[in-house]
């Protein structure tokens, strides 16, 4: 729940502003998502882990908020194979790391930022984004990912595999059955 950013808080609003300006049917619906973006952080409260499937509804009311925001300059491909639905995850993940994407990308109608998540071998669940770091963009503290790592650590013993190239920020993590 502490991961939640704030400033994800502030920037919804915001747009919950203009999106009522705009189109009061679609505040609506921004507002019943978001809505369900809490739910869900309230209901995982305490929660190790989670079904995949559970998260990845959560990711949608999530991302449909981001894509308010950023219209097509924000790209998010999930592609995860239903096989994988029933393996668990950390609560709050995934938002985790779309988060950080979209905090430390620039986001332009010339340079959208693309999101994939999917998996390799069903080892893996990958969250890999076009890497085009903000400039002005303060330094990053890693908290995000250190939280990750030892929440994955503490509900498995596994770790975590963060790789970034020239062209890429990638986050692999272990696909995990509930004990």
């Amino acid at each position: 729940k502490n991961q939640v950013n704030p400033h994800f808080l502030f920037n919804t609003f915001n747009t919950l502003i203009s999106v009522i300006e705009d189109d009061k049917e679609s505040a609506v619906e921004f507002v019943q998502q978001l809505s369900k973006v809490y739910r869900y952080v309230l209901h995982t409260q305490g929660k190790n882990l989670v079904c995949l499937e559970e998260e990845l509804t959560f990711l949608n009311s999530f991302t449909y908020l981001l894509k308010q925001r950023y219209g097509e300059n924000l790209q998010i491909l999930i592609n995860i194979p239903d096989g994988l639905k029933e393996s668990y995850i950390p609560p709050l993940t995934l938002q985790l790391l779309l988060e950080n994407a979209v905090k430390h990308n620039i986001i332009t109608s010339k340079r959208a930022l693309l999101i994939d998540i999917y998996s390799d071998d069903d080892k893996f669940i990958i969250i890999r984004n076009v890497l085009q770091k903000k400039t002005s963009s303060s330094e990053s503290t890693g908290i995000g990912l250190e939280n990750i790592k030892e929440r994955y650590k503490h509900a498995s013993g596994k770790e975590i595999v963060i790789e970034e190239t020239i062209n890429y920020f990638t986050v692999k993590l272990p696909i995990l059955e509930k004990k």
